[in-house]
């Protein structure tokens, strides 16, 4: 986790948001039915995505890596500040489902509050430039969506489009 150096790429696999929603699906239910499991957010926060493998095989090029248990950007946060980084991460390159972004149109969510939410367990990791393209291939043959949606640079900090943000899950 303080692997980054400054001009290396932020990448997150798989899409954001989708446990946080089927949470407060389930919390809003009084009883939970089958066709209520089929919900695909629903799936998503109670059968989170095993990610071992693909970390073992891109652990020779990617310099530092994190679960996305607590928020994407508490724990993307996290790379920064240990590796000593500031980090910027460009909303428009977040990965979202076709569910998440419905929510977020239909003004049920924020991009805000799904970016803070916990329990994605996707993974985000750092990577130079020069082994993108290696790591890519490894995403598309292990059939796992890769984004890249942030660069890390010299100074301090985690900025959204260029504006400080501090908000995310804490245990404390």
């Amino acid at each position: 986790r303080s692997g980054v150096n400054p001009g290396e790429k932020l990448c997150v696999t798989g899409s954001i948001g989708d446990a946080k929603i089927g949470l407060d699906k389930l919390l809003k239910k009084k009883k939970i039915t089958g066709k209520l499991l089929l919900n695909n957010s629903i799936k998503k926060f109670l059968f989170p995505p095993i990610m071992l493998k693909f970390a073992q095989q891109i652990s020779e090029y990617a310099t530092s890596c994190i679960d996305i248990s607590d928020g994407l950007m508490s724990d993307v946060a996290k790379l920064a500040k240990n590796s000593k980084c500031a980090l910027n991460v460009n909303s428009d390159k977040i990965p979202l489902s076709m569910s998440a972004f419905s929510e977020i149109k239909n003004n049920n969510y924020t991009l805000k509050q799904l970016i803070s939410a916990g329990d994605d367990y996707e993974l985000a990791f750092s990577i130079k430039d020069s082994y993108l393209n290696v790591v890519k291939k490894i995403a598309k043959k292990n059939n796992i969506k890769l984004s890249i949606i942030g660069n890390f640079y010299k100074g301090k900090g985690t900025y959204l489009d260029k504006k400080a943000f501090e908000e995310g899950y804490t245990h404390l």
